[in-house]
């Protein structure tokens, strides 16, 4: 009996255990879906842009992105797309800026991810246009100083 009691307790044991141990959500998400993100943005291509945010923000926040990224069909063409600014907030947040260069303005896209319920969410998807400085007016926090 006395063994029986042992061999029950262990593996209970080990599968609570087990189930406390869950797996870290993928670090990679973040900034493959951001990068995949922009590169639609760069083609103009809002419908995408709208179903990868509708997966990562939900619904709503899916259709609202393609109403408030209408404006950037107005941009032109697409010269070349970089990374300008990249910071984690441990392992539960990053803050994810990327810069379009269009024909008719520079737009800087900038994507804030947090993790909720153990699975990476997209908090904040928006654009700004700005030729004068390195970043637009309003992100003076991330200014170099």
């Amino acid at each position: 009996m006395r063994r029986i009691f042992s061999a029950s307790t262990i593996v209970l044991a080990l599968t609570l255990a087990a189930g406390a141990a869950q797996a870290d959500p993928d670090a990679t998400i973040p900034i493959r879906i951001s990068e995949k993100i922009v590169t639609e943005l760069a083609k103009i291509d809002l419908d995408a842009v709208s179903a990868d945010a509708t997966k990562y923000m939900g619904q709503q926040a899916g259709e609202n992105i393609k109403n408030n990224f209408a404006s950037i069909k107005s941009l032109g063409t697409t010269q070349y797309t970089d990374l300008v600014y990249e910071r984690d907030y441990g392992k539960t947040g990053k803050d994810i800026i990327y810069k379009i260069d269009f024909t008719k303005a520079f737009v800087y896209v900038r994507l804030v991810w947090n993790i909720d319920s153990g699975d990476w969410h997209l908090t904040h998807l928006t654009y700004k246009s700005d030729n004068d400085n390195p970043f637009p007016a309003g992100w003076e926090h991330i200014y170099p100083k």
